[in-house]
């Protein structure tokens, strides 16, 4: 079966729109868990000192709650029960109109969350 050239070119064309509008997708998918400020890339576990010395500060910070963990320790007939509390701080930075808008997650002062929430917007807030 042979295609026609103008076939070939609007089907070449097509592809290419395609993927044109989807690498944005493509692109938050591969970086699930990571975002890059300049040449670092930020992850999780990171510390939320890290995160501002790599980024900057953020557009916005506010604590959302507390995350309450307990563990037993000690033997079978003895030992003891022990909580603790940590709070569990957003932050959101605006890294431009050529990148996503990040919002970051911070159980304590470890990076647990890294989400894109839309298209960034301006010159950009990321080193």
């Amino acid at each position: 079966m042979k295609i026609s050239r103008a076939k070939f070119i609007v089907f070449i064309t097509a592809v290419i729109l395609v993927l044109g509008y989807a690498s944005p997708a493509i692109c938050q998918l591969m970086s699930m868990g990571m975002m890059r400020c300049g040449p670092e890339v930020i992850q999780n576990g990171d510390s939320m000192y890290l995160v501002k010395q790599r980024c900057g500060e953020p557009m916005t910070s506010s604590v959302t709650g507390n995350v309450t963990s307990g563990a037993y320790a000690g033997g079978r007939h003895g030992g003891s029960y022990e909580e603790s509390t940590v709070q569990t701080t957003v932050m959101i930075y605006d890294c431009g109109g050529t990148d996503f808008v990040y919002r970051l997650t911070f159980t304590g002062d470890a990076l647990t969350y890294i989400q894109s929430i839309g298209r960034g917007s301006g010159s950009g807030g990321c080193r």
